[in-house]
């Protein structure tokens, strides 16, 4: 990573910019004295400072758009500096303000800085989960810094399927029923597939759990549903989901490497 003093010039407000410098030094003061939680605590921080600087210097008409898919989503009218984390970046990405990737890996820090709640995860930050947030972190800054993600659907995919700081979202169990479907049936998924899987037909609302799955492993680039497929009655629903041969390779080593 280079000089911290250079690394947030994609802020544009110097204020702020002066800030995250002196927190992401203290980031790593803490990871050098071994002080996990702190580190966690504020580099979470300063992907939300970051988020949250790149929706308020939007044009009017988009930050209207943040704030009535905020409402949307949760339920609460609030200005976006005042947003809770998760739902402002279901709505950035949603916009496409942030690309789907990002939206993912600050999605990941926002989860590891859950862990500063006993009562949520049930233990302190470990060294390593220190590092795996200062490695998100740095991956993200390096993103926002040239504006656009230098990352294609394949290397976002194995970052998925490998890396330490996605292990509890990819060991979810629908998600290795969907991707475990996905490759017994080559690539190609009906809806009513997905819905026959016990781990979604015994829940309260199979179809809307099953969608929520669905679009998170889309935001990774594992799978995308078929344009042709939408249906707007009587279910508004794409009812085909495709997975690209490439990415179906992948996965079936994954499979296979966890003995699924």
């Amino acid at each position: 990573m280079k000089s911290y003093f250079k690394i947030f010039d994609f802020i544009s407000e110097q204020k702020l910019r002066d800030s995250l410098i002196l927190d992401y030094k203290e980031v790593l003061t803490c990871l050098k004295r071994k002080a996990y939680k702190a580190a966690v605590v504020l580099s979470g921080g300063i992907v939300e400072a970051i988020l949250i600087n790149r929706a308020l210097y939007l044009p009017n008409d988009k930050k209207n758009k943040i704030e009535k898919i905020y409402l949307e989503l949760t339920g609460k009218k609030e200005q976006i500096e005042k947003m809770e984390l998760s739902p402002l970046i279901r709505t950035l990405s949603s916009l496409g303000v942030i690309t789907s990737p990002q939206a993912g890996r600050s999605d990941v820090l926002r989860d590891y800085r859950n862990l500063i709640h006993p009562y949520k995860k049930g233990g302190r930050p470990t060294k390593s989960d220190a590092q795996n947030v200062k490695k998100l972190l740095d991956d993200l800054i390096k993103e926002f810094q040239v504006g656009i993600l230098e990352i294609n659907d394949e290397s976002n995919v194995r970052l998925f399927l490998a890396h330490s700081a996605y292990k509890e979202k990819r060991e979810k169990p629908e998600y290795g029923e969907i991707l475990k479907l996905f490759y017994a049936m080559n690539g190609r998924v009906d809806f009513e597939d997905f819905i026959k899987l016990s781990i979604f037909k015994n829940k309260p609302n199979p179809s809307k759990s099953l969608i929520s799955n669905l679009t998170y492993l889309k935001s990774q680039g594992l799978c995308n549903f078929d344009t042709n497929s939408w249906q707007g009655y009587p279910i508004r629903r794409y009812e085909s989901w495709v997975m690209d041969e490439t990415i179906k390779k992948l996965v079936g080593e994954y499979l296979k490497n966890i003995k699924i």
